[in-house]
């Protein structure tokens, strides 16, 4: 499998770092392959970048298999939520390639604002 270019990782690590940083309540990003491994991360609490990177693939897996099962189309992404907060993964590509961008965040988050941060970092990342 193609993958980004190391020289593009710590310019990638920003990004996630920014989205963390800029987005109250949020306290994990992590960017990962297709196939579920951890390509970039920042994270404010001991959050292992590799689990979440594989968990997110699996479980885009599955929502892809519902969405073409229940005739919805092809998958954007998906959200977990909780008593404690939420999990949001979506897809988005670089320089052509689809990767997992994932965020964990607590209970104080506005899922929105989550949700628009990715596509906004989503846009900015396309074409690096």
């Amino acid at each position: 499998m193609k993958k980004i270019a190391s020289d593009l990782i710590p310019i990638v690590e920003e990004h996630c770092k920014n989205l963390l940083q800029e987005t109250s309540g949020v306290f994990t990003v992590v960017l990962a392959t297709a196939d579920g491994f951890d390509i970039a991360s920042a994270s404010i609490r001991g959050t292992d970048p590799a689990k979440i990177a594989a968990m997110s693939s699996s479980m885009m897996s599955i929502c892809s298999a519902a969405a073409d099962e229940t005739h919805l189309g092809s998958t954007n992404g998906m959200t977990i939520t909780s008593d404690k907060g939420l999990l949001y993964s979506t897809h988005i590509e670089i320089n052509g390639l689809n990767y997992i961008l994932c965020v964990i965040a607590d209970s104080s988050v506005i899922q929105a604002q989550v949700i628009y941060r990715c596509n906004d970092l989503s846009k900015r990342l396309k074409f690096l």
